[in-house]
């Protein structure tokens, strides 16, 4: 996954480790699940612009989810 790929590329990539909570379809969507760049639990933003593609992508903590529980909310 890299900057300018597609909504759907990043998105079937990011949907394999990842639960995703909210999508805009073509303009962005969040996600959460494991961080190994920060070893926890991440609320993810991926933004996009038309056909530029994939533009940013923000972590936030997510302190109400559980690596024991595989990121995921009980």
């Amino acid at each position: 996954m890299k900057m300018g790929d597609t909504y759907a590329q990043v998105l079937a990539v990011v949907s394999r480790n990842n639960t995703v909570t909210k999508q805009v379809e073509g303009e962005g969507f969040r996600a959460e699940g494991y961080s190994p760049m920060f070893k926890d639990c991440r609320t993810k933003y991926f933004i996009f612009q038309g056909a530029d593609g994939l533009q940013r992508v923000s972590f936030e903590p997510a302190p109400q989810l559980s690596v024991n529980q595989n990121c995921r909310q009980p």
